[in-house]
């Protein structure tokens, strides 16, 4: 069965908001970069749809292994 979601990054405006363009850019490669890995270490399809937000596609299998280890990016 296929799994469709959506990856959401919480307070992404009120973190960029503090950053120069730089840090922008450097944060974005950042976070694209760990969410490629994850995504590749599942067999995961996911596209970015705006700043803030990803889409993707996974299998319930995928799913239930996800289930089992804890993501994150950001630690306030």
């Amino acid at each position: 069965m296929t799994v469709i979601g959506i990856i959401s990054l919480d307070n992404y405006d009120d973190i960029i908001d503090k950053m120069d363009d730089k840090n922008i850019s450097l944060l974005n490669t950042l976070v694209t970069t760990m969410i490629s890995d994850w995504a590749n270490e599942y067999g995961i399809f996911y596209k970015r749809v705006n700043t803030d937000r990803y889409f993707f596609v996974a299998s319930t299998e995928d799913l239930s292994k996800i289930k089992e280890k804890s993501l994150i990016f950001y630690n306030d």
